[in-house]
């Protein structure tokens, strides 16, 4: 795929007579911006994944995002109230009828629960065969917390070490004004912390870690994926955000 250093700001899928598997991936932008043209399935050698954890996603678009090279999808199961998402057992299956390696799981985080009845809540929703990471999202809202910023880093770790103990990966995942906004800090962390895997957002557009230094957070040195492009229209729905992996 071609790509330039000017920032992407939004992206739809075209195709020829509804041909999906011959789409081209357009960049709409402002008349003082570059419009870049690229094939979505050129990237043959890219780790690439898609968050529709807000939608109720069909098998149409799971087989779509799959036929483009989407190794990796996440849906939202949890939300800032502790509402689990009734359409996640739906897109899990979907997306793995569809041939897509990974299935993952966002649980947007704060306080209001206990570490113990979050993860329960949230693990007696996963399917028997999840094998994928739940993402614990911290939001920029300091409100939806109620402890004092210094327990916070705390409550995080006891939810990364109960997913632990209920069998399950749980990772980080958030960008770097969210961390300061609601732990008081960037650069807050723990050792506890640094040993899961991160997620970070920095909507450059560009499918690598190089701009982890200054987009990060926390004490993580090297993150697993990033987020590299908000709310893109693909394969007939609107996808939260465009992600890039590491293997």
């Amino acid at each position: 795929m071609i790509y330039s250093k000017v920032k992407i700001e939004y992206v739809k899928i075209v195709t020829n007579n509804h041909d999906l598997n011959n789409p081209k991936l357009v960049c709409l932008s402002d008349m003082n911006k570059i419009c870049l043209f690229a094939l979505l399935v050129a990237v043959a050698s890219a780790n690439l994944g898609a968050d529709i954890s807000n939608l109720a996603s069909s098998r149409q678009t799971l087989n779509c995002l799959a036929s483009q090279n989407m190794s990796r999808v996440t849906f939202e199961i949890s939300d800032e109230r502790g509402t689990i998402n009734k359409d996640f057992l739906n897109g899990y299956i979907f997306a793995r009828d569809a041939g897509i390696a990974t299935v993952d799981a966002i649980v947007i985080v704060n306080d209001n629960f206990t570490s113990t009845s979050l993860s329960a809540n949230v693990t007696s929703a996963l399917p028997a065969s999840f094998n994928g990471t739940i993402w614990l999202r911290v939001l920029a809202s300091d409100q939806l917390w109620n402890q004092d910023v210094s327990k916070r880093i705390s409550y995080l770790e006891t939810l990364v070490l109960a997913f632990k103990q209920r069998g399950v990966k749980a990772g980080v995942y958030s960008d770097a004004n969210a961390w300061a906004a609601v732990f008081g800090t960037p650069y807050a962390g723990s050792d506890t912390l640094k040993a899961v895997p991160v997620w970070y957002a920095n909507d450059n557009g560009v499918q690598n870690f190089d701009d982890f230094d200054y987009a990060g957070f926390g004490t993580w040195t090297q993150p697993s994926l990033k987020s590299y492009q908000k709310y893109a229209y693909l394969c007939y729905t609107t996808i939260t955000s465009l992600n890039f992996y590491k293997v």
